[in-house]
């Protein structure tokens, strides 16, 4: 038995002796976890007994390696570079939130200025998402070549471009190409920032800030749009300060990532465990790793629920302001307000709500606020009010908030740390594509059935994250976090 209260975080050992370990755990071994709740008056414990067969990557090889081989954690201080990589995560969030919340407020008005229906305006959403698979089907390649510093760096350079080329209002197949574009730079960045902030300790905390401060973007960037239109002020110039944002979390982003690799060296995490299974497993290479990634239940589950969530998200976000034109005889100058309302409430739940939800479990947290969204979302549909719907759709979005973090937490728990990469690459690529093709799909059925299709497929979505979430294993118990 391993108490998990009582390892320790640091691994003092020599790089021979986790190899050895390494080794061990590759043979066919019985390991038994024991977690214990001290809040209680009494201890309690749930067992996860499993067989770790030879050259398979089951869920629980990553929890073996953590308890008997203990973690050395990067912290926000240490390397001392850390903390402005983190706030340049954040920035960079908040960036892709303030391009992510403008459709929903803006979309009457595109289709106003270029004279086109629901369904050519869903492409845009189209092509964002070609954008996101693009880079998904080369991941590892894009990886090994460019280097994670470019990626990271030329991630904010590809939105400044989508940006610029949408800001004059060009013909409306640029603005596509454009969305493409952003496509490209949202997929490139976006795993490579997660993956950096979930390993650090307390990595589950900043994953709140990360994706709160993209709310947080999100949450802005209607009430801006609105105002604008409000005030007669073309649409296209929101963008503009998106250009303003792409340029600063360019040079943020730029300047804090430089000596990156110098600092990690001796951390465990992505290169620390690159460099390990280079060492213990040199036959294995870039198609090796890409097979064991794609064979990895737990990655296709969680990349499932990622597009389900996303799709959810977005959908509402992009197509609320539409529905209450349409059906509730909302004011297209003022509506927009609605969607900053859903955006506003997502942050709140990704800043208040993740820490409890981590103590109490991430897997049961996410299905009980899956439970509260598909009410919420039958409530939006159905109450005839605009200030009624506007007040559930609030809600909705702050049940919403916390399930993204706790899935990037869970990911790096759950999927074996050398195919992380990719595997995380894969599901934020699909999330990406969820949240692109479900908006451009619901645009799509809208032309001829109305804008109402927008909660019938939401809640499909939530059904198919329930059914991807229900079968992960059940990794946590209260009182632990998977750091």
């Amino acid at each position: 038995m391993i108490e998990l209260d009582k390892i320790e975080r640091r691994d003092s050992r020599s790089p021979a002796v986790r190899a050895d370990t390494k080794e061990q755990l590759a043979q066919k071994t019985q390991v038994s976890v024991v977690f214990s709740d001290e809040s209680s008056d009494r201890p309690s414990s749930f067992e996860i007994t499993s067989q770790i067969e030879t050259n398979a990557f089951e869920t629980t090889e990553t929890e073996a390696e953590t308890a008997t081989s203990g973690q050395k954690l990067m912290s926000i201080r240490n390397p001392s570079k850390n903390i402005y990589r983190l706030l340049a995560a954040c920035l960079f969030g908040f960036q892709l939130g303030f391009s992510d919340g403008a459709p929903g407020a803006l979309l009457p008005h595109i289709e106003s200025w270029y004279d086109i229906g629901y369904a050519i305006v869903s492409i845009i959403w189209l092509g964002n998402s070609l954008g996101f698979i693009t880079v998904a089907l080369g991941s590892y390649w894009i990886n090994e070549k460019v280097g994670r510093y470019l990626m990271l760096t030329l991630s904010p350079v590809f939105i400044l471009a989508m940006t610029t080329i949408i800001s004059p209002a060009p013909p409306y197949p640029l603005v596509v190409v454009a969305y493409y574009i952003g496509g490209l730079g949202v997929a490139a960045g976006l795993a490579q920032q997660n993956i950096f902030v979930s390993s650090l300790d307390r990595g589950h905390t900043y994953l709140g800030f990360l994706h709160g401060a993209y709310g947080a973007g999100a949450t802005i960037a209607p009430l801006v749009a609105t105002a604008m239109i409000s005030a007669n002020v073309q649409w296209s110039y929101f963008f503009l300060i998106l250009v303003g944002l792409s340029c600063c979390s360019t040079v943020c982003i730029g300047w804090s990532w430089i000596g990156y690799k110098q600092d990690m060296a001796g951390f465990e995490g992505e290169e620390g465990d690159a460099a390990a299974a280079a060492a213990t497993a040199p036959v294995e290479g870039e198609e090796s790793l890409i097979k064991l990634s794609l064979k990895n239940r737990v990655t296709w589950l969680l990349a499932l629920f990622t597009m389900a969530y996303q799709g959810t998200e977005v959908a509402i976000g992009g197509w609320v302001v539409t529905y209450l034109i349409d059906y509730r005889g909302g004011n297209p100058d003022q509506v927009g307000y609605v969607a900053a309302g859903f955006w506003a409430g997502l942050t709140l739940g990704r800043f208040l709500l993740v820490a409890p939800c981590q103590k109490w479990g991430p897997k049961r947290s996410v299905v009980v606020l899956t439970i509260f969204l598909i009410a919420l979302i039958i409530l939006t549909w159905l109450i005839p009010s605009i200030i009624g719907a506007a007040i559930c759709v609030s809600f909705a979005g702050l049940v919403m908030g916390p399930s993204y973090p706790l899935l990037i937490t869970v990911a790096t728990v759950l999927v074996p740390r050398k195919i992380q990469v990719i595997s995380i690459t894969v599901m934020t690529a699909f999330g990406s594509t969820g949240g692109a093709l479900f908006p451009f799909l619901v645009g799509i059925t809208a032309q001829s059935r109305g804008s109402f299709v927008v909660y019938p497929f939401c809640l499909a979505l939530c059904g198919l994250m329930m059914a991807t979430w229900l079968p992960l294993p059940r990794t946590y118990q209260r009182g632990t976090h998977g750091q």
